[in-house]
């Protein structure tokens, strides 16, 4: 009876979810030893399901977990990166993919388990035709120095053009990421990766919309549905502001000013026009629609028009209620 009782303590503990504030954000950035926790939901459920005398049997076999598959030539890049990182890295071949991390065999078990294996399986269930051919390397770091060092030496990344938390390249094929548990990136990155095979053409908005949706999500029946997150805040707080710049200015935007000055602000309205098209059960449509008329209109306006068949005024008007609707506390 206690050992039950303690399992709900557990699972109630870590279904406290809370988003960081800016300070936390500020201060999260700055620390170099930051604590790696991840835990999902379904994660809990099979906790449950598994667990009798003790949480602490439970085994994470990197092993068990590996799916390689012939077609890809994984040595290839197991020989070009072994080198080039610390001896406290280990690598499983999942897919078309080859994750190298160093952030233990536990959280690396259940990264793939959650985060790579659910983008994997909803992108290909709802969006995606197109499968990889080629073998992407995804880096886990534990530290920003070390995910520092790497990218800047080995992927060549300018260090003042370094996001502080991840990036997927795709001239060099990789994902790297420096973890923070509440941030996801991997799960974003990983979209960028798989939407690249199959839809190259891609908008940067439209590319970034989805990889936002995914940062926090919850797979429900195949699908990931986004949860609300630290970009939900920043968006009201731009409405409020009337700092909004609308999300028709957004979708035209060329990708060098998506990511110039005001990309947070694009990356939040690009969020929730992705959710909000989940939200009525049409973005799995846009998705096919956009990419097989990318070439008519590649800002994505005139698909969303015919698709909502409403002009992308009403849309916008639409879309900031929507948003104004949700409470700050909500999940989703």
């Amino acid at each position: 009876m206690k050992n039950i009782l303690f399992l709900f303590l557990i699972v109630g503990l870590f279904n406290c979810k809370s988003e960081a504030e800016p300070e936390l954000i500020n201060s999260l950035l700055n620390n170099e030893d930051i604590p790696v926790v991840s835990v999902s939901n379904s994660e809990i459920t099979n906790e449950l399901i598994s667990v009798t005398d003790s949480i602490n049997d439970i085994s994470y076999d990197l092993n068990e977990i590996e799916e390689a598959q012939s077609r890809f030539d994984y040595e290839s890049s197991i020989n070009k990166y072994t080198d080039k990182l610390s001896d406290d890295f280990i690598y499983v071949k999942f897919r078309n993919f080859l994750i190298f991390s160093n952030l233990g065999e536990e959280l690396t078990y259940k990264l793939i388990d959650n985060d790579v294996r659910n983008v994997y399986d909803a992108m290909y269930k709802n969006y995606l035709t197109v499968k990889p051919s080629k073998v992407t390397s995804v880096f886990l770091f534990q530290n920003y120095s070390d995910y520092r060092d790497f990218s800047v030496n080995h992927i060549n990344i300018q260090e003042d053009d370094l996001s502080p938390f991840g990036f997927y390249k795709i001239s060099a094929n990789v994902v790297v990421v420096r973890y923070i548990n509440w941030k996801g990136s991997l799960p974003h990155e990983i979209t960028h990766a798989l939407i690249q095979v199959d839809f190259p053409n891609i908008s940067s908005w439209f590319d970034e919309g989805l990889g936002t949706l995914h940062e926090r999500a919850t797979m429900v029946n195949g699908k990931l549905i986004g949860n609300h997150n630290e970009r939900l805040r920043a968006l009201k707080r731009a409405i409020n502001e009337n700092k909004f710049t609308g999300i028709e200015e957004m979708m035209r935007t060329s990708d060098e000013k998506f990511y110039g000055r005001n990309s947070p602000l694009y990356y939040a309205i690009a969020r929730y026009v992705t959710g909000y098209l989940q939200h009525l059960g049409l973005l799995e449509s846009y998705y096919k629609k956009y990419k097989s008329t990318v070439f008519n209109d590649r800002s994505g306006v005139s698909q969303l028009e015919a698709l909502l068949n409403k002009d992308i005024d009403e849309i916008n008007d639409d879309i900031v209620e929507y948003v104004l609707s949700i409470n700050t506390d909500s999940n989703r």
